[in-house]
């Protein structure tokens, strides 16, 4: 969370481009090449435009909704039990009925609110979604948005069109680089520096 604070502070409100938690960054990405690299990480790049939103604007945003009524913040476990051989078995099917939410929960009430904070303290379980779209039926215009969906929401309404469920909060950059400027055997060389490129902004998004 301290990070997410740091960022929300940076925000400047007179931006129309940042009024809804839109910020511009660039970051540093290492692709994997078939370059020998003592460090073994890859060859570094520079990406810019990577657009991005503040996540604790989104879920404060989001918690402040009318479907936020339909949350579940309090985990629980779900248990049947078969009418005819009376067998009792455990159900897995919410992202809140998991061992790792409720043992996560149980963790979280018991820590010291030293802050004087009186309030409920209650997970926010973040699940991310990125993909290639394709913007128009004619021509080559596409984006690699990353998409944000809670799951203490039910999988029945987040699949739900009209629920509201999916919140855009970053734009990965579409790069096409000179053969000089990547490796002296070209970009398109290593067939997987596409998938690792997106890979890698994903993972540095996480982080901003």
């Amino acid at each position: 969370m301290q990070h997410f604070d740091n960022l929300e502070s940076s925000l400047d409100e007179c931006d129309p481009l940042q009024q809804d938690g839109w910020k511009e960054s660039s970051v540093n990405i290492l692709i994997p090449t078939r370059e020998q690299n003592l460090s073994g990480n890859g060859q570094q790049f520079t990406i810019e435009g990577l657009f991005h939103r503040s996540l604790t604007a989104v879920i404060r945003v989001v918690f402040a909704e009318w479907a936020a009524k339909w949350f579940h913040l309090t985990p629980f476990k779900q248990i049947w039990c078969s009418p005819g051989s009376g067998k009792v078995q455990r159900l897995y099917d919410e992202l809140y009925t998991s061992d790792a939410w409720n043992d996560m929960h149980d963790a979280l009430q018991k820590q010291r609110h030293d802050n004087g904070c009186d309030l409920e303290w209650v997970i926010a379980g973040l699940m991310f979604w990125s993909d290639a779209t394709h913007l128009a039926q004619f021509g080559s215009a596409s984006a690699w948005p990353i998409y944000l969906f809670f799951g203490n929401q039910s999988k029945y309404l987040r699949a739900c069109p009209s629920s509201g469920a999916c919140h855009p909060v970053a734009f990965i950059p579409t790069v096409s680089c000179p053969h000089s400027t990547v490796t002296s055997r070209g970009f398109n060389d290593y067939d997987d520096t596409p998938n690792s490129y997106h890979v890698a902004l994903f993972s540095l998004f996480l982080d901003l």
